[in-house]
Order: structure tokens, then C-alpha cells, then sequence
């Protein structure tokens, strides 16, 4: 009998870690360096909310019928879209011919995110290259649970390369810099674009806050080829690169 128990116990065990990795994989963004089920279709310029808004994505072979099937319940039908909602992202899965088209991802900051950002600004220094610097603090895992990844690694101080990306982008934000999210076409790595001068030339520059040798010795403010070859150093599973035509070009 204690065996019969123990082996069910297990089961369930079994169960809630599947369920757990499922989230993780369709959940943009909660994959993190690891990859996606999702390939991304545009990204929007950040309102001018502390934390950047909307991401657009568009799904590689689901359909409604999936959807339903990993959402269960929680997936609300309104016209011709699905939502998803938890916690502080919104999923809106549009549908055609019983297909989904694209899938929004909405991010909302609350008070309590928007006062930890504050709380933070306060401790680092205005320079992108002191806010980068404030935020490779951050140890580096390839983890990250939860629907809030600026709260989860101010909090934990740990955290995967879009909960240092998403940081980085708060902080930027809050001290008046324009920034966007940017990540490799296969997600496997997220980073950012600040609008500023480097050598007296203004322009977009990419900026990366994810420590450690994997991501190269990238400079604090890099141009697109130096941002192009940092992303191979270490990486052994083909070509990275970002959609060159999603986001604004560095002509330096």
C-alpha cells in the first residue's frame, strides 16, 4: 500500500512539472534564452509606461482548437480573438478560419513594479553604461517563473536574459532614455536598444545587460556588426541574428 502511494504521489508530481513546463514554453517570453514556441512578427515602440507595452507574435502551427486545449478554461472567446489572462500579461490570440493569425502580449505594470523600479533608480547612477552595469548585478540563470520579470529579478536578484533585458528597460525608461526589447529571430537571447550618442554620433545602439563570457565581451553601446558578433560568441547551434526590418537600424 505505501508503495501504491508513493507511486501515485509521484504521478502527480510528475503531472505538475509537465504542466509547469508547458506555460513556460507557450508563454512568450518565459522561455527566455532556452527558445519559443512563437516567432515573432513585430515589436512595437514602448508607451510610456515604465515598462515597455506590446509585443506581437505570430504562432507556428497552432490552432484554435490547441489553444483551447493549453489554456483550458481560462481562455476567453470575444469575437474573433481568444485572451488569456494571468497575473499582469494579457495573451489575445486572433483567429481566422479556426487558425490563429497572431497571438498580443500585453505586460502591465502595477504600483507595486512601478515603486520597486523607483526604489531602484535610486541606487544606480544616470549613464547607460552605470544602469547596464547596476543591472549585470543580476546573477545570471536560465530561470525565470512567474508573470512579472522585472518584479521577479529585482526580487531574487537572478534571473534568464529577458528578465535582465526587461530591467534594463525599466530602469532606461524611468531615467528618460527611449529603449526597446529586442531579441534573436529564434529567441534565444533578448537585449536592448537605447536611443543615445557614442562618440558624439546619436543613434540606436544596442546595449546588453545578461552577464557572463556566453553573451561576448559586448560594449556597453554597440553598432549593428558589433551586436552581430558578439550574439556567435559561444553559441554552437547555427547563425543568431535579430529581424533587421522589426527594429532601427545603427548605421555605424
Amino acid at each position: 500500500m505505501a508503495g501504491h502511494t508513493e507511486i501515485t504521489a509521484m504521478k502527480k508530481i510528475t503531472a505538475v512539472m509537465l504542466s509547469v513546463l508547458l506555460v513556460l514554453v507557450l508563454v512568450p517570453g518565459l522561455s527566455g534564452c532556452s527558445g519559443s514556441a512563437f516567432r515573432a512578427i513585430s515589436t512595437e515602440v514602448p508607451s510610456t509606461e515604465v515598462i515597455p507595452g506590446l509585443v506581437g507574435y505570430a504562432a507556428v502551427g497552432d490552432s484554435e482548437s490547441l489553444a483551447k486545449e493549453h489554456f483550458g478554461k481560462d481562455l476567453v472567446k470575444k469575437g474573433n480573438t481568444l485572451e488569456y489572462s494571468s497575473g499582469k500579461f494579457l495573451l489575445s490570440f486572433s483567429v481566422k478560419d479556426g487558425n490563429i493569425a497572431t497571438i498580443t502580449y500585453t505586460f502591465t505594470p502595477d504600483a507595486e513594479t512601478k515603486r520597486i523600479v523607483k526604489e531602484m533608480a535610486k541606487l544606480c547612477g544616470n549613464s547607460v553604461e552605470e544602469i547596464r552595469a547596476f543591472c549585470q548585478q543580476i546573477k545570471y540563470n536560465n530561470a525565470y517563473s512567474g508573470t512579472d520579470p522585472v518584479l521577479y529579478g529585482f526580487t531574487n536578484w537572478s534571473g534568464n536574459c529577458f528578465v535582465h533585458a526587461m530591467c534594463y528597460q525599466a530602469l532606461l525608461q524611468y531615467k528618460g532614455y527611449e529603449a526597446q526589447l529586442v531579441h534573436c529571430v529564434d529567441f534565444t537571447h533578448y537585449w536592448n536598444l537605447v536611443h543615445t550618442s557614442r562618440g558624439g554620433q546619436t543613434a540606436w545602439w544596442h546595449t546588453d545587460a545578461t552577464p557572463g563570457p556566453l553573451h561576448g565581451p559586448t560594449p556597453t553601446l554597440a553598432s549593428d556588426a558589433e551586436r552581430y558578433e558578439t550574439l556567435q560568441n559561444g553559441y554552437t547551434y547555427g547563425t543568431r541574428d535579430w529581424d533587421r526590418d522589426k527594429w532601427p537600424a545603427n548605421p555605424y
